[in-house]
């Protein structure tokens, strides 16, 4: 009986570091602030509960209509490495003055950082399957893949929690936010540099 599982921690326990990382920074960028978004304009701002919805729908909007989109566009560009790299450099700028604008409360302000989050989650995530399976042999390629996207994600599902924390104690409800995606995207920009190679043109068998 094989268990392929532990072909992954022998083989690819490096990548699972990477990918895992990886996983993490994305993730917090999604709960830390798009699935954060509702509570976050419920306690710190005056908008009511159907501009709330709206901003929230238009971030996701975006995320959907432009994940094909990154997709295609990262197979012309030709270096996933390069491009989720990219991703968290302009998250760890953007992460201050796109908080700011949630903060300010004011529905344009609030829209305008809703979608760029939509774009950054989406030309970020579109493109992280396919970079994990182009890096890891088919008979490992599941478990190493839902290891690594589920272990990630279950730790950044704790983005929330941490930003109030954060905000709590630094008395700052913008602060407090910004400091965790700012670390959490330097984790994983640091991570990729430890990736493997692009390996764009390999055949999943």
């Amino acid at each position: 009986m094989k268990f392929p599982i532990v072909d992954v921690f022998k083989k690819y326990y490096k990548f699972v570091i990477v990918g895992t990382l990886l996983l993490l920074g994305n993730g917090i960028i999604y709960y830390g602030e798009i699935a954060y978004m509702p509570t976050y304009l419920g306690l710190y701002t005056k908008l009511s509960a159907a501009s709330i919805d709206l901003a929230v729908l238009v971030t996701n909007l975006v995320w959907l209509f432009s994940s094909p989109i990154a997709g295609y566009l990262s197979d012309r560009v030709r270096s996933r490495r390069a491009w989720i790299s990219s991703i968290f450099i302009i998250m760890i700028i953007l992460a201050y003055p796109v908080i700011l604008l949630l903060h300010s409360g004011y529905l344009p302000f609030v829209l305008f950082s809703g979608i760029i989050l939509g774009l950054i989650i989406s030309f970020q995530y579109a493109v992280i399957p396919a970079f994990l399976s182009e890096n890891s042999d088919s008979s490992v390629r599941y478990s190493f893949i839902a290891f690594s996207i589920n272990l990630g994600v279950a730790l950044s599902s704790f983005g929330p929690f941490l930003g109030t924390y954060l905000s709590t104690v630094m008395k700052n409800s913008v602060l407090g936010i910004v400091i965790l995606v700012i670390a959490s995207s330097l984790a994983g920009f640091i991570a990729m540099m430890f990736s493997p190679r692009d390996n764009i043109d390999a055949e999943l068998n």
